[in-house]
């Protein structure tokens, strides 16, 4: 699925998924964190957890 898929299924907009992707930039939104967490199926916290876990 391309970024711009990612995007427009998940109601933001494609530089945010670009810049999240590249590392660019770490602090979003509360709203497009939402919106993420709500297109993959989870909650906020949880996408917040694994954003943690992977950092390690």
């Amino acid at each position: 699925m391309t970024k711009y898929r990612i995007a427009k299924n998940f109601g933001v907009v494609q530089t945010s998924i670009c810049e999240i992707v590249s590392g660019k930039n770490s602090n979003q939104t509360i709203e497009t964190i939402e919106k993420i967490a709500n297109g993959i199926g989870v909650s906020v916290s949880e996408l917040m957890k694994k954003a943690e876990e992977f950092d390690q």
